[in-house]
């Protein structure tokens, strides 16, 4: 067949088939297909506004859903309240978001002096799994917030384009950054307040794949035909032939597959394989691990094929969760998923717990949960210790296994993990001299998560045990750091109090005076940060010390951006440079410098509370 026989044989083949899409709809009408991942149901997902937590603790408000706006914009579409409408060109949709700035957003004047293309760069180069809690948050809140849009070159038109630069469509670049990050609930928020004029193929494809993740196959398969009749690509094409095999229409997936074929697209056997799986046949198997994609997971839930831990090599942050809540996955890569999906946002806290209390444990194991988190210290550990903790009726009982649970966690890495559980755990107990023991750890998880009032009664238990304490650190000492990063305060400098927490470090574990330097400079880096009037005595003490190798520095550009960008005020260009400096890792494997810079730029524009937050995290990953 000639090249030109072959695009008319496609093209006949594609009209007919787009035309079955018709009865299709009818039929999915009349029974939906088979659900493909069973999350939460939609009820419970909010209209408007961020469901999961950004930052673990309970003790800060939930960010609430916007009151709807009763502003115009020119053409009957409805402006944020607010937000400034150029009457001469229109209404640009990139104003639009579903946090206003007392809801949790980062203010209408987000990008008051920062040019368009910037901020198009910066959204597509901010990490997709972050692992601080306080930088992820701030980059939800951003791309979530009402705010006027930045200035557009001359003759630009409102929504024009989805690349990349001047004239990139933001709105639709700040959903694609919600999709990466696994905030499938703020993405639908987002793209539901889009007037449909603005709508175009890569909006639709989110919304698509967020529904795959979210278990809606009557939503996506309903809609499946008329988006292939009016985006004729591959992706739509595989979607459709999917819902197709779902119903086990047979005469219509035959023709798809023939269309693929004809049209080259035969390099993904994978596809083929689910497709044949779905469709019945008993012989179907994978011969490599697909993409962990929402397409191919949503295939492989309905085609019940089970998973290996392969896939968690590829997986979203989105599919993360998505296989932490599969009955088609097995126990241990359940857990395995959840926990990865918990440390980059994708699942909150809360429904951690949930799976956590879903394992299944033996009474013995239970009875020596301590001993063997010591021995293997790994995500089953942490689900024992996490259970023996909640059965616990005594408190000082209930205490020793958080307190376990989060030191263990700590030493690992993974302590965002141990605060997310077992926050609610803290919080139910109540701060007296019978905890004492247990007062530096409870302390330290509450001001980590943010509840810095709960965290200093606990401080004050750590206080007045401080003479009795037959520890080698005394517990107030230990805390003195936490306390002073955490409250913004005039008091001087007390070069006396650094050196009694110093020579508890230098103490500590008899882990050489050299990290002991490493943790005093990482302090005193973070106190000079958040303006803290450090002495130039405590500094003079540290010069000389050995230091590990840091990790890479940010570019210059990214630097010099982050440095000019908060003299200046210029709050989100801020914020995304922050998360580019940052990078992924967040406090845990940043360089000190640049976080140092990170913490002071968020300080210098206003983001004071967030910037102590990030500090205490930054301590908290030194071994402060």
């Amino acid at each position: 067949m000639t090249a030109s026989l072959a695009r008319g044989a496609a093209g006949l083949l594609l009209a007919f088939w787009a035309g079955t899409a018709v009865a299709a709809e009818t039929d999915l009408a009349q029974g939906a297909p088979i659900q493909l991942v069973p999350l939460k149901p939609s009820s419970q997902v909010p209209e408007q506004g961020l469901s999961k937590e950004g930052a673990v603790s309970k003790e800060l408000p939930s960010t609430p859903a916007p009151a709807t706006s009763a502003a115009a914009a020119p053409g009957g579409i409805a402006a944020p309240k607010g937000i400034e409408v150029d009457k001469l060109g229109g209404f640009d949709n990139d104003a639009l978001g579903t946090l206003d700035p007392g809801q949790g957003g980062l203010g209408l004047d987000l990008w008051r002096g920062t040019p368009r293309g910037t901020v198009a760069a910066l959204i597509a180069a901010t990490p997709s799994s972050i692992r601080s809690p306080v930088l992820r948050d701030l980059a939800h809140r951003l791309l979530l917030s009402n705010a006027n849009p930045p200035e557009r070159a001359k003759g630009e038109d409102a929504g024009a384009s989805n690349a990349d630069g001047p004239g990139a469509n933001l709105i639709a670049l700040r959903a694609q950054k919600l999709a990466e990050m696994g905030d499938v609930d703020g993405l639908k928020a987002l793209t539901a307040v889009i007037p449909a004029a603005f709508d175009d193929e890569a909006l639709a494809r989110l919304r698509t794949d967020a529904s795959l993740i979210d278990g809606a196959p009557a939503d996506v398969c309903r809609d499946a035909g008329s988006l292939l009749r009016k985006y004729p690509g591959v992706y739509w094409q595989k979607l459709q032939l999917f819902c197709e095999a779902s119903e086990k229409k047979s005469q219509q997936v035959d023709i798809g597959v023939s269309l693929l074929h004809e049209e080259g697209e035969d390099k993904d056997p994978a596809y083929f394989t689910l497709l044949n799986a779905i469709m019945g046949e008993k012989g179907a198997r994978l011969s490599a691990v697909p993409a962990a994609t929402p397409l191919n997971f949503a295939m492989m839930r309905a085609a019940k094929m089970p998973m290996s831990e392969d896939v968690l090599r590829s997986a979203e942050p989105a599919v993360l969760r998505a296989i932490a809540e599969s009955p088609n996955a097995s126990p241990e890569l359940r857990l395995a998923a959840a926990e990865r999906a918990t440390l980059v946002g994708a699942m909150s806290g809360d429904t951690l717990a949930e799976i956590y209390d879903k394992a299944s444990v033996t009474e013995a194991e239970l009875a020596s949960a301590l001993g063997k988190a010591q021995a293997d210290y790994g995500p089953r550990a942490r689900v024992l210790l996490y259970r023996a903790a909640k059965g616990q009726e005594v408190p000082a009982a209930k205490a020793e296994a958080i307190g376990a649970a989060l030191s263990l966690a700590r030493s690992a890495g993974v302590y965002p993990l141990a605060v997310a559980v077992n926050l609610p755990l803290i919080q139910a107990l109540t701060p007296s001299p019978e905890l004492a023991f247990f007062a530096p750890e409870a302390a330290r998880a509450l001001f980590y998560a943010g509840g810095t009032d709960a965290a200093r009664k606990w401080a004050a238990i750590a206080h007045r045990d401080a003479a009795a304490s037959t520890q080698l650190l005394d517990p107030a000492v230990e805390l003195w750091p936490y306390m002073r990063l955490a409250m913004e305060s005039s008091t001087p400098w007390d070069e006396s109090r650094f050196r009694a927490w110093r020579a508890g470090q230098d103490a500590r574990k008899n882990d050489g005076g050299n990290l002991a330097d490493e943790r005093a400079a990482r302090l005193l880096g973070l106190f000079a940060a958040l303006g803290d009037p450090v002495a130039g005595a405590s500094w003079r003490s540290l010069l000389g010390s050995t230091e590990s190798e840091p990790a890479a520095m940010p570019s210059i550009a990214v630097w010099q951006a982050l440095k000019f960008a908060s003299a200046d005020g210029r709050r989100g260009e801020t914020v995304l440079l922050a998360l580019v400096a940052a990078g992924s890792s967040g406090a845990e494997n940043a360089n000190p410098v640049a976080l140092d810079a990170v913490v002071e730029a968020l300080r210098k524009v206003g983001l004071a509370p967030e910037a102590r937050r990030l500090a205490i995290e930054a301590a908290v990953a030194a071994g402060v």
